[in-house]
């Protein structure tokens, strides 16, 4: 199951908890630009969707990647995150600490996609 809520500008933490309960066998979810958020959506996202392989988290100015340390603990098929290219000094920690403990998961950002592709196209992909 793919889920793309990119942009949604009426999701928050609630509506994360219901996507991990009633879709917790989602293997592709993008919640880029979305706005509402938190970390604490996120960890609840990772705790219950054990399938989640591919991840995109891109520009939620909400997630201070405090949830990152959810990932090697429960998101055991998680691959591919998507952030945005330039992160806060909190983010960016977080992210080079998961990535530290699990080298399996691979960070795209925007600047490694090629110049003809647009980040609709990519999400598709």
């Amino acid at each position: 199951m793919n889920l793309s809520l990119a942009g949604c500008k009426c999701i928050n933490d609630e509506c994360a908890s219901i996507i991990a309960l009633q879709c917790p066998q989602i293997h592709v979810l993008s919640l880029a630009l979305v706005e509402g958020i938190t970390d604490k959506g996120i960890e609840i996202i990772l705790q219950h969707c054990s399938s989640l392989h591919y991840l995109d988290i891109y520009d939620m100015k909400n997630i201070t990647g405090s949830s990152f340390t959810c990932i090697p603990q429960y998101a055991h098929k998680l691959n591919f995150l998507v952030i945005e290219d330039f992160c806060d000094i909190e983010k960016e920690e977080n992210l080079n600490a998961l990535l530290k403990f699990n080298s399996k998961v691979q960070v795209h950002r925007t600047s490694t996609w090629e110049i003809a592709e647009t980040y609709k196209c990519r999400l598709l992909q």
